[in-house]
């Protein structure tokens, strides 16, 4: 049976409101994200798990079955009250709670016009909620109309690794009117498949094509749309599939990821200078509220890349220490190297910042990790691939996470990896 979600408003007991604001009475109304805990008994990318390529099934029909756990949401806190079999304006019919996060609830719906299955995300009360969500529609409905535009004669690359928008409206409540987003539901978010999934372990076919997915809707969203995303992470990436052919070990499978929860992103002109980005997947510049730009979020592709094949965090959160900018840097130097103050722009906003990292020093230096974790021999230990494919991984992961976001790898680029050569032809 297929079980359907949607968004990082899936939460798990063993989740910190993924897409929750860190500082939510802090300065200047800041929305931003929290770290996540890992899910039960997830080792950390220090541990060295028994874990390969799953073998291939046999022929019988493999469903895709999801079924994370859903925590209610705490209607005192402005999450709106929604009713199994409730009809909203004539139209939708709720049929289920799909998930809820920091700032919505999700509920799978039957739109009764259209006779189709959708998904209705209803969004907290409060002003830095409803801002959350204007940020949301507004960039989706870039997103869905640059990819319909004229200038062009077929769809764009990556245009359809985008969530789309179907609809909004406000809907009255007991306790406060509330935005609501209609949108296409999808199967299921990553992180859901790589932990409550019975097809957590994914071929490395399947990890480039996901890979290839995510980059190509950066490629569309960077070049196309100008908007940066600032929170790609496993919670954020919906799968869509075909009922038909659900094997993920299946090259054949038309599984596909899809990029959703658009509350934090901000055009690639904007003068982002704040910290952005769920921690684990969180680049240097963020850390140090310095300029954010695109390149920020191929920093976080690498980070979900890394979690996609191991299935473990390469940057856990430190214990008792989950908002600490400089611990999370001193992790980064030990697997990455020196984290040089050159590299980043420094103004009044983030002199405190600065001088908390750096001190009177040109760069954070850390003992380096040894092994390293992102080295092929290192990897092999944690998946099954051949050493090519291992140095190939590797290589590209390293560009991800390129420490100088000005010699990052940009999306167009890591569409020209040998990494991908293999899916050119689908």
């Amino acid at each position: 049976m297929l079980s359907e979600g949607i968004f990082s408003t899936t939460k798990t007991p063993d989740q910190v409101d993924n897409t929750a604001l860190e500082n939510l009475s802090g300065q200047n109304g800041e929305k931003t994200t929290n770290t996540r805990k890992r899910a039960p008994n997830a080792p950390s990318a220090s541990v060295s798990p028994s874990f390969s390529e799953p073998d291939k099934k046999a022929k019988k029909k493999i469903e895709l079955i999801v079924t994370p756990p859903i925590t209610p949401p705490d209607l005192e806190s402005g999450y709106c009250p929604v009713e199994n079999g409730q009809i909203l304006r004539k139209r939708y019919q709720v049929q289920k709670m799909l998930g809820s996060g920091a700032y919505a609830t999700v509920y799978l719906a039957k739109d009764k016009r259209i006779k189709r299955t959708v998904a209705l995300k209803f969004v907290r009360s409060g002003e830095l909620f409803n801002n959350a969500s204007d940020i949301e529609i507004e960039c989706m409905e870039k997103a869905k109309n640059a990819s319909k535009s004229i200038a062009f004669s077929e769809p764009p690359i990556g245009s359809n690794n985008i969530v789309t928008l179907l609809g909004k409206f406000r809907f009255k409540s007991s306790i406060d009117t509330h935005h609501v987003l209609v949108m296409e539901s999808l199967v299921s978010d990553l992180f859901s498949v790589l932990w409550y999934s019975n097809q957590k372990r994914l071929t490395l076919h399947r990890i480039k094509r996901f890979m290839k997915d995510v980059v190509e809707g950066l490629f569309f969203l960077h070049s196309v749309c100008n908007i940066m995303h600032l929170d790609i992470k496993p919670e954020n990436l919906l799968v869509t599939i075909d009922p038909d052919n659900m094997d993920l070990s299946d090259p054949n499978c038309s599984a596909r990821l899809k990029i959703g929860d658009f509350g934090t992103s901000a055009r690639t002109f904007d003068f982002v200078k704040k910290t952005v980005q769920t921690s684990h997947y969180r680049a240097p510049e963020s850390f140090l509220k310095s300029q954010i730009t695109p390149a920020a979020d191929m920093w976080s592709v690498g980070c979900t890349m890394y979690e996609m094949t191991t299935r473990q965090v390469l940057f856990p959160c430190i214990e008792g220490k989950p908002n600490d900018h400089k611990s999370w840097l001193c992790q980064i130097s030990k697997l990455l190297g020196p984290v040089e103050m050159k590299y980043f722009e420094r103004n009044d906003e983030n002199e405190k910042v600065f001088e908390e990292v750096f001190g009177n020093q040109k760069a954070l230096i850390e003992e380096p990790l040894s092994p390293s974790l992102i080295s092929p021999k290192e990897l092999r230990k944690k998946y099954l691939m051949d050493k090519p494919e291992a140095e190939e991984f590797c290589q590209l992961m390293r560009k991800f996470l390129t420490i100088d976001p000005k010699k990052r790898i940009t999306a167009e680029d890591a569409l020209k990896h040998p990494f991908f050569s293999e899916l050119c032809t689908e």
